[in-house]
């Protein structure tokens, strides 16, 4: 269901990312985690300048969600990212 260049690109950084992430949170190197979500940016910021993630497809509009999601469980296992503008 991944369609556009963008959201194929996210999908394959975020699951190169997941290994990184765990090992790094597996030793509790917490800055090291964050540093390896800091590589997904340029990935992130073409899926949400290229793609519609409320599409008109039930089912691709839920993988987008699902991708959407997947990364942000990687980003809230290093922190609550929606704490930060508190």
């Amino acid at each position: 269901l991944l369609q556009e260049d963008a959201e194929r690109a996210l999908f394959a950084a975020t699951q190169a990312l997941r290994p990184t992430v765990q090992a790094a949170l597996a030793q509790h190197d917490f800055q090291a985690a964050l540093t390896a979500l800091s590589a997904v940016k340029p990935q992130v910021d073409a899926f949400f300048d290229n793609v519609m993630v409320m599409a008109d497809d039930a089912a691709v509009k839920q993988n987008r969600l699902n991708l959407l999601n997947e990364l942000s469980q990687l980003m809230n296992a290093v922190a609550d990212i929606s704490l930060l503008g508190e």
